[in-house]
């Protein structure tokens, strides 16, 4: 069964030169990129991605600092499709926001070094390179709002079928 869900590269991704890397271990999971983009989101829409869980989760200055940071530079987001696609981003992301609690081998945990207490200490966004929707009806929810159904583009990768077999 094939699962879309939503990713979003973020301003420290681009800054440092990691969206190729970023992308392509995403892609080795055996996901298909269904629509990407390039923009500076306005602060509506950061404020609706971010909505009041993050603040109730968080608290207020997190989900503000992350509107700010996400609505002054350039994001890339995309919406993956294949099989589990929203627990193989998730993995592949890393197991949590810190950087510093991540895995050897996942994007944060081998990308980023930022901690989340130096993040609060200098009250910015933590730089962790990327958001992972956390479950399929955030997923479905956050593509809803950053991608009209429009812009999804359909392709063949001949290994797909294979990979999806092969990595499940």
């Amino acid at each position: 069964m094939t699962e879309r869900t939503f990713v979003m590269l973020k301003p420290d991704a681009l800054h440092r030169g990691k969206v190729g890397e970023i992308i392509g271990q995403l892609e080795e999971t055996g996901l298909q990129i269904a629509a990407i983009d390039i923009r500076s989101p306005s602060k509506e829409l950061a404020r609706e991605h971010y909505g009041p869980e993050i603040a109730e989760r968080h608290g207020e200055d997190v989900r503000e600092n992350l509107v700010e940071y996400i609505s002054e530079f350039t994001v890339i987001p995309m919406v993956l499709q294949g099989r589990n696609a929203v627990s193989k981003v998730r993995d592949t992301m890393g197991e949590s926001f810190d950087p510093m609690e991540c895995s050897p081998g996942s994007i944060r945990g081998d990308l980023s070094s930022y901690s989340t207490d130096a993040a609060t200490e200098e009250a910015i966004a933590i730089p962790n390179l990327i958001h992972g929707a956390e479950s399929a009806e955030a997923a479905e929810n956050e593509i809803d709002l950053w991608f009209p159904e429009s812009e999804f583009a359909a392709y063949e990768r001949p290994d797909f079928d294979y990979i999806n077999d092969i990595l499940g």
